[in-house]
């Protein structure tokens, strides 16, 4: 049986996105345009739902309202949290709100190109992978977020995506369970 993924995004384009991606890597998807709907579905008693993708800028219930009731009903599943609106201050007062005893997973990742520009500032890509989460990290922790919860690890040349933009980045990673 394939894992189930819940889509919670109030945008239809971005819904279509997320569900075409999620469905050709063989998961199943539930897609809520709304934080109720998304409500409703985590916590019916007969749909096992593995994940969750939350956009936290929706009208009625947003998504921090879905994680406040998610927290209150008991449903402990993996969100991956998401927005177009805003940047990481949300994601600080997310964490600082909804997951304070959770770990928190800072993720740096590179692409597999040698460095030849910055080659003074970083020895190889796991060190400028490790860079970049570090300063999530310190950003993170300077913004309130207990250092004794957040991890760092690094994917340097081993885990590149299809383009360098999509290499190119810091996931922040709330481990729930």
């Amino acid at each position: 049986m394939a894992e189930t993924i819940l889509i919670v995004d109030d945008d239809p384009v971005q819904r279509r996105l997320l569900e075409g991606m999620a469905t050709r890597f063989g998961y199943d998807v539930i897609c809520a345009e709304g934080g109720d709907v998304a409500v409703a579905a985590l916590t019916a008693q007969d749909t096992r739902i593995d994940c969750v993708v939350l956009d936290l800028v929706m009208p009625d219930l947003d998504g921090y309202g879905v994680l406040a009731r998610m927290r209150d009903a008991g449903v402990n599943v993996p969100v991956i949290v998401q927005t177009a609106h805003g940047g990481i201050d949300k994601v600080v007062s997310a964490i600082k709100k909804d997951y304070s005893t959770k770990t928190i997973f800072v993720d740096g990742h590179t692409d597999a190109d040698p460095i030849t520009r910055t080659k003074e500032q970083w020895e190889d890509n796991w060190d400028l992978a490790a860079a970049r989460a570090n300063a999530v990290r310190r950003y993170l922790t300077s913004h309130g977020v207990d250092p004794h919860k957040v991890d760092l690890r690094s994917f340097g040349p081993n885990h590149p995506k299809k383009s360098k933009d999509a290499s190119r980045r810091v996931e922040i990673v709330v481990q729930v369970s």
